[in-house]
């Protein structure tokens, strides 16, 4: 079952999508450590006019001989509480960053992966934190849900790093390379840079042919500049017409990462989106190269939108 302030499942399919129509749904864990995505993900869900829907996940590893023992209930029983405890004070803290928003908690016994991908079901955002998983000189790598939720679930995915304080960043940051995926990605951006008051940048990153003769490789790098110079100033174009209030800007760079294009583009920014055209068994693979080292680099907020084979029509900021 679910509560407005801490409701229990047992990680049944259920009603999950009902609950979760059109909100925001948050996948926390400790308090300490998610305040500053709850902090983000209620001023989305204020921003949509929308219910904000935290949910915390406990898969209990007992064992048989832990329930013959009669301990196991008392421990499960006794990690509930402090859950329950922990939803409680995040809730009260996305209240009070946002007086009057429709705060919703739930505890689910179940794996986290499986639990918020079924509250994910009808949600019109799934916000989460970095995770812990630690990488080569103390570098913060994404955690494998965060890599989960991103790759699997059917409407866009944020996942929030906080900022040092007093550099929240300014402005919205795009990557585009004219596919399916990246247009969803521009819709979102435009909307979000629009509801925020923020100017919004186009990134297109282009690389020089490898190979050939001088002669064909300069005139194949006239081709390919000249092709991602339209293609950047369609996408703005395509923006200006949906968004005429909007302030657009577009950044051209030869890079033969665009990844680290996007990133250097996004470093100072307060939000960066691109798009994801994964669909297949593994993070690496679902997400994609750029995708992959975005999420794993970059400094703020990031919002993965999946292309139309995975994205279904969601409610966007006004």
């Amino acid at each position: 079952m679910s509560g407005g302030d801490g409701g229990v499942g047992s990680g049944g399919v259920g009603d999950a999508g009902e609950r979760s129509r059109g909100a925001v749904v948050v996948g926390v864990q400790e308090a300490a450590e998610s305040a500053p995505v709850v902090r983000w993900a209620a001023a989305e869900a204020a921003r949509r006019a929308v219910p904000l829907r935290l949910v915390h996940a406990e898969q209990f590893p007992f064992g048989a001989d832990a329930v013959g023992a009669g301990w196991a209930g008392e421990l499960t029983e006794q990690l509930d509480r402090e859950a329950l405890e922990g939803l409680r004070e995040l809730a009260q803290l996305a209240r009070a960053a946002v007086p009057g928003l429709d705060v919703r908690t739930e505890l689910v016994h179940d794996h986290r992966r499986h639990a918020l991908l079924r509250a994910a079901e009808g949600a019109c955002l799934v916000v989460t934190g970095p995770g812990r998983c630690g990488g080569a000189l103390g570098e913060v790598l994404l955690g494998s849900t965060s890599l989960f939720l991103v790759a699997h679930v059917p409407c866009p995915v944020a996942v929030v790093r906080e900022r040092p304080a007093g550099s929240e960043g300014a402005g919205v940051v795009v990557g585009t390379d004219g596919s399916c995926a990246a247009r969803a990605a521009e819709h979102f951006a435009a909307a979000h840079a629009r509801a925020t008051g923020q100017e919004l940048t186009v990134v297109r990153a282009w690389c020089a042919p490898a190979a050939g003769r001088h002669q064909v490789r300069v005139q194949a790098l006239d081709r390919v500049r000249e092709e991602a110079g339209r293609g950047v100033a369609e996408t703005v174009r395509r923006v200006g017409e949906g968004h005429p209030e909007l302030l657009v800007r577009q950044v051209l760079v030869q890079d033969p990462s665009p990844a680290a294009a996007l990133l250097a583009a996004g470093a100072g920014a307060r939000l960066l989106v691109l798009g994801s055209r994964g669909r297949g068994a593994f993070a690496s693979a679902l997400l994609g190269s750029v995708s992959h080292e975005v999420l794993h680099r970059a400094a703020g907020p990031v919002v993965v939108v999946p292309d139309a084979r995975r994205h279904h029509p969601v409610r966007e900021p006004v």
